[in-house]
């Protein structure tokens, strides 16, 4: 509940308590699928709370419950559509702002918990690395998606557009859209969200993701 969040912290509750050992704000808002409010905390002093981990065996991440854990049907977009804003800010890389294959694989594949001993236990760790896996297909595919459009912007951007010649100037002039947009604020922004482009800091994510999860979800298919 948003209004009763922004009441909470004008009233002085912590978006980040760090006493707080599971239920801390980020994560369950990630584990519903409120994606205006992790938008909300992470503006509110919760930003460094997408890679907080829970103090218990299995560990989880706003980023790994959102991404592969179990929920109703209902949840299932409003879950990935979190994921992926996640990773898109940072969930994914290190401190130094690198995304390596071990990092990744700890956030996307299923967390240890021992052996089973059950099979009812085996059949739940089967579907949760089936359905991570489904849903790395479904993380690989927007994520080429987003590499592709962002390649063709800038193929955009470097483009040429006609000019029309002023009255009386027989020079013809050809300008490319970055010249004709540069110079004003916001335009390319505007232009590039209206077209579902990534921002520039996003890239370097989305094009580190194609390389990393072909490999990350094809080292346990054998296993499902």
């Amino acid at each position: 509940d948003l209004p009763m969040m922004r009441w909470l912290y004008d009233n002085g509750a912590d978006t980040c308590d760090e006493d707080v050992a599971v239920h801390f704000p980020m994560r369950m808002a990630a584990r519903c699928g409120q994606l205006e409010a992790c938008k909300w905390l992470f503006g509110h002093g919760a930003a460094k709370d997408i890679k907080r981990r829970t103090r218990e065996e299995t560990g989880q991440s706003p980023l790994s419950i959102s991404f592969g854990g179990k929920r109703k049907n209902s949840h299932v977009s409003s879950c990935r559509n979190v994921s992926r804003w996640l990773i898109l800010n940072g969930a994914l890389c290190q401190d130094d702002g690198d995304m390596d294959h071990s990092f990744a694989e700890e956030e996307l594949q299923p967390r240890h918990r021992g052996l089973s001993t059950t099979p009812r236990q085996d059949a739940n760790n089967r579907d949760e690395r089936r359905r991570r896996a489904n849903e790395g297909k479904r993380l690989l595919k927007w994520a080429l998606d987003l590499h592709q459009t962002h390649s063709l912007f800038l193929v955009f951007l470097s483009g040429v557009l006609p000019s029309s010649d002023a009255e009386g100037d027989s020079t013809h002039r050809n300008f490319s859209p970055l010249q004709c947009f540069g110079g004003k604020p916001g335009v390319l922004e505007l232009i590039g969200d209206f077209a579902g482009v990534v921002r520039s800091h996003e890239a370097p994510i989305i094009r580190k993701l194609t390389e990393l999860l072909p490999d990350l979800f094809s080292l346990n298919e054998t296993n499902y």
